[in-house]
């Protein structure tokens, strides 16, 4: 099945005549250059970023970890009962740090009856935001289970809505799915709930509670910076193999390990042979390479919460327009445009993946007390 898809693509875009990339950069309103330089950036990181899998070993008695131990870590090891209003109370004291328009939007969504968070038994634990552009409203949905994950995702959700307020006189993105590219669909929701958790590990005394949401921010950061760099790479190279004719299940089963292993440099005892078909993104038939614009908008996102940590009060105008305008430009364009950064250097990545290591670090820190 993956050999004829492949098969297909390249013989729309002419095998080696033409970037197979060209289509999702198209769709998602991004440069090759911007790709090269998140990935760059990425790769020269590996070595700061490989510490916290030896120290998730360490805590498991292992020596190294394998690739189903890493993707079965448990994501909190420590839970306390939030009460829906003190949940509520730190999105919108974390949202008004930033900027008392995004804590008063909060605040207006949940006394209007915007969401609906009532714990019912077979409701699906994750959360979704749907919008109503013409009554310039949308609706939330989530189980508040009274834990800091819950209170993470409604967070997420009020950053979706967030994002469509200010698309209120632009009911045509959606409309016209591919003028709302996945590379900035995730910035405000990502954005919103980074805020928050960052303000708990901030102002909270309690060094489990501390541990727990640095713990969750490594391993989601694990999984955009590694994992899916790991899929990319793949992805990559079995295109160019299958120009010169179908592979076999071994080939592509090494090609899969060899992505891994390169992704997760090398810190792993072992890897998933099977990782090639258990991923849906690679039997998409509308496009390739679906998964990178993950990576693109939680670093985007990681970037600019630190931005908007140095700038104070000014980010939040900036930012407003920002979305406002998205998918009407390319993403490199927006970004120079509202925040002077340019996305196809170095610079920004790098504030983005030195925040991840600071994390490492304090999480380290707080493993040995």
């Amino acid at each position: 099945m993956l050999n004829h898809i492949a098969g297909f693509r390249l013989t729309l875009c002419g095998s080696a005549k033409k970037d197979l990339l060209e289509e999702s950069l198209k769709s998602n309103r991004i440069a090759r250059s911007t790709l090269d330089a998140m990935w760059k950036a990425i790769d020269g990181y590996l070595p700061q970023l490989i510490p916290y899998l030896g120290l998730k070993a360490s805590e498991s008695g292992e020596s190294q970890l394998s690739w189903h131990q890493l993707m079965t870590l448990s994501p909190d090891d420590h839970q306390e009962s939030i009460p829906f209003p003190s949940g509520v109370e730190w999105i919108i004291q974390a949202l008004n740090d930033l900027s008392p328009d995004m804590g008063d939007f909060a605040q207006y969504a949940l006394a209007n009856g915007w969401v609906d968070a009532v714990p019912f038994k077979h409701k699906p634990s994750n959360g979704f935001c749907a919008p109503f552009i013409s009554d310039k409203e949308s609706r939330i949905s989530l189980r508040y289970d009274s834990n800091m994950e819950s209170v993470r995702i409604l967070a997420h959700e009020l950053g979706h809505a967030w994002h469509y307020r200010q698309l209120e006189d632009r009911l045509s993105l959606f409309l016209l799915e591919d003028q709302f590219p996945m590379t900035i669909a995730e910035t405000s929701s990502i954005f919103f709930e980074l805020a928050l958790v960052d303000t708990v590990i901030r102002e909270s005394k309690d060094r489990k509670t501390k541990k727990s949401l640095l713990n969750w921010k490594m391993q989601r950061s694990i999984n955009y910076l590694m994992a899916v760099r790991g899929a990319y790479l793949f992805e990559t190279r079995f295109y160019e193999k299958r120009k010169s004719g179908p592979l076999s299940a071994s080939q592509i089963e090494e090609l899969s390990m060899e992505a891994q292993k390169e992704a997760f440099g090398g810190s792993l005892s072992q890897y998933q042979p099977f990782q090639w078909i258990k991923a849906i993104q690679f039997y998409r038939t509308d496009v390739p390479f679906y998964n990178y614009p993950y990576t693109f908008g939680y670093l985007f996102s990681v970037g600019l919460l630190e931005t908007a940590k140095k700038e104070g009060k000014q980010f939040a105008q900036k930012f407003t327009y920002f979305l406002k305008e998205s998918g009407t430009k390319p993403i490199e364009e927006l970004a120079d445009d509202h925040f002077h950064i340019k996305l196809s250097r170095p610079d920004f990545w790098h504030q983005s993946i030195n925040r991840i290591v600071k994390d490492i670090e304090q999480y380290t820190i707080l493993s040995k007390k």
